[in-house]
């Protein structure tokens, strides 16, 4: 879920399994020119995920990354218009 560009969308669901399981979900931040590209500006939280989510991230300068199934804000990061992101979905052992 990586956009550049300003503004900009990006969607997919994934499938977590029935019984699901604690994840942890991570934002990451690059500024735009690829300036700290070595050490990406990233925020997380952890949250249980089971069966299939859709998620939103969504970016007009700041973005904020929303669970599109059930309608809740994630987490959030206020970079620039131009900065790119992306999200990774650790499970927690």
């Amino acid at each position: 879920m990586e956009q550049d560009g300003n503004p900009a969308k990006a969607e997919t669901t994934v499938d977590f399994g029935e019984d699901g399981a604690e994840y942890i979900v991570t934002l990451y931040h690059v500024l735009p020119g690829g300036e700290n590209d070595g050490s990406p500006d990233i925020v997380s939280r952890s949250l249980k995920l089971s069966g299939k989510v859709t998620f939103l991230l969504e970016k007009d300068g700041p973005a904020y990354l929303y669970n599109k199934t059930t309608n809740e804000y994630i987490l959030g990061y206020n970079g620039f218009s131009h900065s790119s992101y992306w999200v990774t979905f650790s499970k927690k052992s």
